[in-house]
C-alpha cells in the first residue's frame, strides 16, 4: 500500500485524489447528543427545518431531532445530490469521518462513490463514549486494536468488501472517559503497526488536544501522520453553551444559560 490511498472502491494514487474535503460526514446518527431546547422555544423544534425555525436550529443545532438524524432516506438523497454537485464543480475526494458510535453506513459511502465518481475514504476507530452502547463501552483495548487492524487490512465488519483508509475521527470529551483513553491508546498502537493516517476529535477544553497526543505518542503513534480536528472548539466562545453539557469546558449549568429552567 506504499504511496497508495485506500478508498471504498479500492486503491488510488495521490495524483488521483484531486480537490479533497478532509473532514465530512455523509451518513451518521447524532440523536444521542440531543439536548432539549429552551421551553419557550420548544415549538420551533417540533417540525422539519423551515425558514421560520432555521435561525433557532442554527443556534441550538442539537435541540432538533430532525437535525440530528443524518442517516434517513431524505438525508441520503440530499447528500447524494450535494456530492454530485461537488463532483460537477471540481471535487475529487471526500474523507468520511464517521466511525463506530456514529452509526456509519459504509454501504451508502460505496453507493455514493459509484454514482458520483467521487473518491470516498472511510474511517475506522471509535467516537466519543457518550454515543456508545453499554456493551461497546466494555470493549477492551486489545479488541479495539483488532477491529481497527481488520477494517484497514481486510474489510469492515459491516461491509467486508470495503477497507478503511484511515482511523478517525477518534472522538473524546473532557475529562477523558476510560473508554476514550483505551481508544486513543489502541489507535496509537495500530498507527505504529500499519502507518495509516489518524484524525482526532478532542473535547472542548484547552488541555484536551495535548492529553490526546500524549497518550497517542506513548502508545507509538506518529504525529506527522495525524490530524487534530476541531481545534477552534478549544477556544472559549459563548455559542459553546448551545452544545451538550458533556462537551462543555465549564461546569456552569447550561439550563440557566439557555433559559430552560
Amino acid at each position: 500500500m506504499d504511496n497508495k490511498i485506500q478508498t471504498v472502491l479500492g486503491l488510488i494514487t495521490p495524483e488521483e485524489l484531486g480537490r479533497t474535503m478532509t473532514h465530512e460526514h455523509l451518513s451518521m446518527d447524532y440523536q444521542k447528543l440531543f439536548i432539549a431546547p429552551p421551553k419557550q422555544l420548544k415549538h420551533f423544534f417540533e417540525n422539519k427545518i423551515t425558514l421560520e425555525n432555521f435561525g433557532f436550529i442554527k443556534q441550538y443545532p442539537y435541540s432538533s431531532n430532525f437535525n440530528c438524524i443524518l442517516n434517513d432516506a431524505e438525508t441520503h438523497a440530499a447528500v447524494l445530490y450535494d456530492v454530485q454537485l461537488y463532483k460537477q464543480f471540481g471535487g475529487g475526494t471526500i474523507v468520511e469521518n464517521s466511525n463506530h458510535g456514529l452509526q456509519r453506513n459504509v454501504q451508502f459511502l460505496k453507493e455514493v462513490s459509484q454514482k458520483t465518481g467521487v473518491h470516498i475514504i472511510a474511517g475506522t476507530g471509535h467516537y466519543v463514549s457518550f454515543v456508545q452502547s453499554s456493551s461497546a463501552l466494555a470493549v477492551s483495548q486489545e479488541d479495539m486494536h483488532k477491529l481497527m487492524v481488520q477494517e484497514v487490512t481486510t474489510g469492515c465488519v459491516d461491509q467486508p468488501d470495503v477497507k478503511c483508509g484511515f482511523i478517525g475521527e477518534v472522538g473524546s470529551g473532557w475529562p477523558l472517559h476510560d473508554f476514550e483513553i483505551r481508544a486513543i491508546k489502541a489507535t496509537g498502537e495500530v498507527q505504529a503497526e500499519l502507518g495509516c493516517p489518524v484524525s482526532f476529535h478532542p473535547g472542548r477544553h484547552p488541555e484536551a488536544p495535548f492529553e490526546i497526543i500524549r497518550l497517542f505518542q506513548e502508545a507509538g503513534g506518529d504525529v506527522k501522520k495525524t490530524v487534530m480536528s476541531h481545534l477552534d472548539n478549544s477556544v472559549w466562545w459563548p455559542w459553546l453553551f448551545t452544545y451538550p453539557q458533556h462537551c462543555l469546558t465549564t461546569d456552569v449549568d447550561e439550563r440557566n444559560i439557555t433559559g430552560d429552567n
